[in-house]
Order: structure tokens, then sequence, then C-alpha cells
């Protein structure tokens, strides 16, 4: 990717972000836009136009919080969008984040899974509904292609012409 492309990347990034798309925001992010493009610019205008959900999204990838001089908290706050504004001032950081739920989720994990084999009775529970859900996907196909005729060798349309 050349510096050119590069920069329209980032542009298509900060503009996404800006407008609340954050299923393009995830495909740019992934296509290597920089969540940093700009000085956090996608965070900044994502927060000064109210797009709470791509503002925690953009903080869950690791943009920074503080940057411009916390411009993004400035700028929700300046547009009365209190709940972004709430959000970013007790943001603790994506590393305190990622670990604290890293901890919660392994330790409900472990609860669940040490006790009397409940996690793999339930892995195996879960793989047996989708077996039982896909054959009578299968069975019900075949019932409807077999009243219509379908892969019988049969036609029950109208007669070829002469």
């Amino acid at each position: 990717m050349n510096i050119d492309q590069k920069k329209e990347l980032d542009l298509a990034f900060i503009l996404a972000a800006e407008k609340g798309q954050d299923a393009i925001v995830s495909l740019l992010l992934k296509a290597g836009a920089d969540i940093h493009a700009s000085g956090d610019l996608a965070l900044i205008l994502a927060a000064e136009t109210g797009q709470a959900e791509t503002v925690r999204y953009l903080l869950h990838q690791g943009a920074n919080v503080h940057a411009g001089e916390d411009a993004a908290l400035r700028m929700a706050m300046k547009n009365s969008h209190r709940e972004i504004a709430m959000f970013l001032q007790q943001w603790p950081g994506k590393e305190v984040f990622d670990t604290a739920e890293e901890e919660k989720w392994g330790k409900i994990s472990e609860c669940y899974a040490h006790k009397s084999g409940f996690g793999q009775k339930l892995v195996q529970e879960m793989i047996d509904n989708l077996n039982a859900n896909v054959l009578a996907e299968k069975k019900k196909r075949e019932v409807e292609e077999s009243e219509k005729g379908i892969g019988k060798g049969t036609w029950k349309g109208p007669p070829p012409r002469p």
C-alpha cells in the first residue's frame, strides 16, 4: 500500500467513525487503517457527533482517550453528549479493561466448567442441538423436494413441446 492509499484509508476510517458506521470502521481497521490517524481524530469526531457505540468500539480497539488534551471528552461535553462524556471520563484504558474482562470471564467459566463437568456437558448439548437442527432442516428439504418431484428424475411440469 502506498502513502496515498494509506491516507485515503485513514480518511475513510475517520469519516466512517464520524458518521457512526461501525461495520465500516471495523472493516477499515482490519484493512490497515491507523486507529491513531490524525491524532485519534476518529475518536474525537465520533464523540463530537454523539456516536456512542463508535466511541466505545474505538476505545476497545485502542484509541487514545486522552488524545489532543482530552479533545474527545471536551467535544462530547460541548455538544451535550453526556453518556459519551461519562464513558470517556470513566474509561480505565484498554489494558486495564481487557485484564478486568479476562479475569471476570475466566472466573465465571472456571466456576461452571469445573462443577461436575458442566462446561463439557453444555458444549456437548449445544453440538447435539445443532446437529438435530441441521438434520431436521435436511429432512424438511428432502420432503419438500420429493413433493415437487425434484431429484427423483420425474418432471411434474407441462410436457415438452414437439
